[in-house]
């Protein structure tokens, strides 16, 4: 499961990079600071920030994998339990 989460992140990162290479750009300086690809399902992207969206067959723009700080979410769930 992981090998195809990496292939497919990998493969559209590829096909996207020389369009978005200010996003590739700041994707990589937040994986340097601690942040990973989470697979959060298909969702409208977040407001304020940059994504790499998949368009989807009513026009809508929806992303898979969103950036989230391994640190904020152990705090958010020791928060929650």
């Amino acid at each position: 499961m992981i090998i195809t989460v990496s292939a497919l992140v990998l493969g559209l990162g590829g096909a996207v990079a020389l369009d978005n290479s200010e996003q590739i750009k700041l994707f990589h300086d937040q994986m340097d600071k601690g942040y990973e690809w989470v697979y959060v399902g298909p969702q409208s992207p977040p407001v304020n920030t940059k994504f790499i969206s998949i368009s989807g067959g009513g026009g809508d723009d929806f992303i898979l994998f969103q950036l989230k700080h391994t640190i904020s979410d152990q705090r958010l769930a020791l928060l929650e339990e």
